[in-house]
């Protein structure tokens, strides 16, 4: 079943970006590795490459909307909801993170597979971006299996949907069997 998942990037002039694509080993706009610098090793030490190796080949990036399953004639759908949505904005909006001050850097994911999550908070535009996306791209998708995965029963949408820090209580996934 296709899939389809919408992401934020920083700009690619960014020290912000320079910055992930550094620890990653991976730059997501040149589609090249890349070196992390001198001083970023120095200040950091040595980076288990098994911290960044399930998020290297997506690059540095903040996933808005992840990995839904859908039919493939939805895509089309997705991709004119989506341009109508970045219209409600003007062109001079900035979609900007900071750094969380509380627990800024966490470790995620399952025994053996566990990548090094820096936590960031959206200013209110790339808020409000979010929470439009959530309320109106996540219903075109048949849910995700994911989310099946972490329930592991059909014990409902209640249990889990907070996405970075909106709660999301429009989200209607559909088909949790």
């Amino acid at each position: 079943m296709p899939k389809f998942a919408i992401y934020f990037a920083p700009k690619s002039d960014s020290s912000f970006f320079e910055f992930g694509s550094q620890i990653l080993g991976y730059d997501l706009r040149k589609r090249r590795s890349v070196e992390m610098s001198p001083g970023l090793r120095q200040e950091l030490g040595p980076i288990d490459s098994a911290w960044v190796r399930g998020a290297r080949p997506y690059g540095f990036h903040l996933t808005i909307c992840d990995a839904l399953d859908c039919d493939l004639s939805t895509i089309p759908v997705v991709e004119t909801r989506l341009s109508e949505l970045l219209r409600c904005f003007s062109r001079e909006t900035e979609f900007k993170l900071s750094r969380r001050n509380k627990e800024p850097v966490a470790i995620w994911g399952s025994a053996g597979a566990h990548p090094i999550v820096l936590r960031y908070d959206p200013n209110q535009s790339l808020a409000m971006l979010h929470a439009l996306l959530v309320g109106c791209i996540n219903p075109l998708s048949r849910g995700t299996g994911y989310l099946r995965d972490y329930l592991g029963s059909r014990t409902g949408w209640r249990q889990l949907v907070y996405l970075s820090g909106i709660c999301a209580r429009s989200i209607r996934l559909n088909r949790l069997d």
